[in-house]
């Protein structure tokens, strides 16, 4: 580290020492003070003879920084009672005992638990005994460092005072939101049950979780006991203000949600296992004699002893559509009929029936139904106006294009996207570092196409200060990032979004988190931000229409949170049908939600072909998702035989053997008895062309005039046993299995 790095961070330092001292009112000269113990103190430092005027500053500047930091550096109530039983020169002579570890700090480029240790080992004079780890809380653990200095991938990252504005977030008479006051008036009538929060992300899911913890707190009091865990670690980074650093949450949090009347948990123990890690937290639950809340992340839980746990008062599981994975499902399984537990997610419903069954042994009622204690879905909070609606453009994407010929498609796209974006704030996500600074570097190279924009790199590799001065620009900016900031981040004047990351069938969950970035609402009436905007590549294939349509549909399920067993297909199918309009003239794809319109643009040279070939696509799915139903509804006695590889032996169909023993051969004959197409498809589970059909995989029956495709041989036996009961045909089959045994069937 440099000198002048090691003088700059000592000045900021002491502007923190000096801060307590302001905050506690000790009669002292603070300006004074804190000038002739750093010049001391850097002198000694000061090889490099560095003009140490150019670094203090003046006596005004530092009276404005106390005073801007005063509204937010909030005193502990413990700080206050050592205010009543100790005299200013005592606290003032501690402070300057524990300053002289914290320096060494610096210059060694000790962590902050190195310098705990050594502050509460027994080298302290006994004289301090009783009041330093009060004040060592308030100074390390709390914000009064980190609120000026950074600690990411082991440098020290100095952020400078002049540069320093008051970021503390600010309501003006808080109100609830219907989807929040639903969620608490049911808390309140109702007490603690077991369920699902279905809640859109941007509806304020974060305040609803904080107000559990804080009505357990007022029901269990001293024996409350909470454990809130994620999938990922940087959801309770980011809502709590966890650092590497620093075991305690962001004081400056729990103060405001005190004030705002969100939730009180200034009493309460918050055990950090999110960013320092430690097995022992289940003793420490147990041992807790005062309400304690454990953040934790779902791998690190669910690899812990946590059976030593032998009182838990609730379990709050936020992405709780992890449910069904096998060590999340344990976990919950155990605590099951232990303790209640309450799961949030924005999309509980997104997999199909058979883990829907799973997520309700969980979560489910008496009845063992879904017990979802809130519901609202995307539509549902779009409609509520909760959150915007999103606009989506779709550009066609070749799997082998430059990434400089794929910003010009973009660019273009973009000159007629900004004219819809009040404020031009964007964020990119490139996949991978190295495509996000490469994806930067092409932005920057051609920024004569967007004179008026500025741009920011952000990855975990980044020690610089972009992110904070992106967040603070109000438009006319683009964030480039590899998947940051999809989950958590309310970024103010936010209203586009891009994904530049080729990725050709993305996932349900990061769609969400990434889309409600910019479908936040403002707290602001005067907001010019009515819509969110959504650019993403389509990749460009032979079957691009049914590219399309796929990608349609899939968005078009997410957005109502259902799961994807064939019956709810074949109803939202239905619905989708209804709803789709195509505007030829704006290139745009129309789905009517309520009474909303939701726009797709398809930027694409394709796009005459998709029009002839979407809606006849979508008819085509529906009729495959009705014979998929109808061939489950289609059970034989036999559904646990596996006939792969099996032979037919005798086959006799209304006392007439037939002579061709294979499946096929035996579908023919049956179908040359009914010799009634109409007949014949009524019952058949097998896809039926009338006349003939010229393509792979179709079979053409030149006596009946139809084409049948062919199926494996359990597909095959269902349709000849079907056809047979339904039909009233006598049938006899001998059928040897693949493991050589003989089975008979008859009807």
């Amino acid at each position: 580290m440099s000198e002048y790095l090691k003088i700059k961070i000592l000045n900021l330092l002491y502007l923190n020492i000096i801060l307590i001292l302001y905050l506690m009112d000790i009669s002292i000269n603070l300006y004074e003070h804190y000038t002739k113990q750093f010049k001391i103190f850097a002198e000694k430092f000061n090889q490099q003879k560095i003009d140490l005027s150019k670094i203090i500053p003046d006596e005004n500047t530092v009276k404005q920084i106390l005073e801007t930091r005063k509204d937010y550096c909030q005193l502990s109530p413990e700080i206050n009672e050592l205010l009543i039983k100790y005299s200013d020169e005592d606290l003032k002579r501690y402070l300057d005992y524990i300053k002289n570890y914290i320096e060494k700090k610096f210059m060694d480029n000790k962590s902050n638990d190195y310098i705990k240790e050594k502050l509460f080992d027994n080298i302290l004079p006994l004289e301090f005994n009783d009041i330093y780890s009060v004040l060592l809380n308030e100074l390390i653990s709390k914000d009064f460092i980190s609120n000026v200095i950074e600690y990411s991938d082991n440098q020290l990252v100095v952020i400078n005072p002049d540069d320093y504005t008051n970021t503390k977030p600010k309501i003006e008479n808080y109100v609830p939101r219907p989807n929040q006051q639903e969620a608490f008036d049911r808390l309140e009538k109702n007490g603690l049950e077991t369920g699902i929060h279905c809640q859109a992300t941007g509806c304020g899911k974060s305040y609803i979780i904080l107000y559990y913890i804080d009505y357990c707190i007022r029901k269990f009091k001293n024996n409350c006991r909470i454990i809130l865990f994620t999938e990922r670690i940087n959801i309770l980074v980011d809502l709590f203000g966890l650092s590497k650093n620093n075991k305690s949450v962001n004081n400056e949090k729990i103060q405001f949600w005190k004030d705002n009347n969100i939730a009180n948990l200034k009493n309460l123990d918050i055990l950090n296992v999110v960013n320092h890690k430690d097995r022992s937290w289940p003793i420490y639950l147990n041992e807790s004699n005062k309400p304690i809340l454990l953040l934790i992340n779902r791998a690190y839980l669910t690899s812990s002893n946590y059976e030593l746990v032998n009182n838990v008062s609730l379990v709050l599981h936020d992405e709780c559509h992890n449910t069904t994975s096998n060590n999340c499902n344990n976990f919950l399984t155990f605590f099951k009929n232990k303790t209640i537990l309450v799961g949030f997610s924005a999309t509980p419903l997104r997999t199909g029936k058979d883990e829907l069954k799973e997520l309700c042994k969980i979560y489910g009622d008496k009845s063992k139904k879904l017990n979802l204690l809130t519901n609202y879905n995307l539509l549902f909070s779009m409609n509520k106006k909760l959150i915007l609606y999103p606009e989506f453009y779709w550009y066609e994407l070749k799997d082998n294009i430059k990434m400089i010929d794929e910003f010009q498609i973009i660019f273009k796209l973009l000159e007629n996207v900004i004219t819809h974006l009040p404020y031009k704030k964007i964020v990119a996500w490139c996949g991978t570092i190295n495509r996000t600074k490469k994806w930067k570097k092409i932005f920057e190279d051609n920024s004569l196409q967007l004179p008026e924009f500025k741009f920011f790199l952000d990855t975990s590799q980044n020690t610089n200060d972009d992110y904070e001065k992106y967040y603070k620009t109000k438009g006319n900016s683009i964030l480039f990032c590899a998947s940051k900031h999809r989950e958590g981040s309310d970024i103010p004047y936010l209203d586009a979004c891009m994904f530049l990351d080729k990725v050709k069938n993305r996932g349900s969950i990061p769609f969400i988190q990434s889309i409600g970035r910019v479908l936040r609402k403002e707290n602001n009436k005067n907001s010019k931000k009515h819509k969110g905007i959504i650019i993403e590549g389509l990749h460009y294939k032979k079957d691009y229409e049914e590219e399309v349509l796929e990608k349609i549909i899939k968005y078009y399920f997410i957005l109502n949170n259902v799961c994807d067993d064939d019956n709810t297909k074949k109803y939202q199918f239905e619905e989708l049908n209804k709803r789709i309009n195509i505007d030829s003239d704006n290139k745009q794809i129309l789905l009517k939600l309520n009474t909303n319109v939701l726009k797709i643009k398809i930027c694409s040279s394709k796009w005459n072909t998709l029009v002839k070939k979407l809606m006849p696509l979508l008819s085509k799915k529906i009729k495959i998702v009705e014979n998929n139903i109808l061939y489950k509804k289609l059970k034989t006695p036999y559904e646990d035989i596996n006939f792969k590889f099996s032979k037919i032996n005798k086959c006799i169909i209304n006392n007439k053997e037939c002579i061709n023993k294979s499946y096929k051969g035996i579908i023919d004959y049956i179908y040359e008895i009914l010799n009634d197409l109409s007949q014949i498809k009524k019952n058949s589970i097998m896809n039926i062309k009338k006349e003939k059909f010229e393509k792979k995989g179709f079979i053409y029956n030149e006596k009946l005039n139809i084409s049948i495709q062919g199926v494996d041989s359990n597909t095959a036996f269902k349709e000849i046993y079907n056809q047979c009961k339904n039909n009233n045909l006598k049938m006899n089959l001998c059928i040897i299995l693949k493991d050589s045994i003989n089975k008979s069937f008859t009807l």
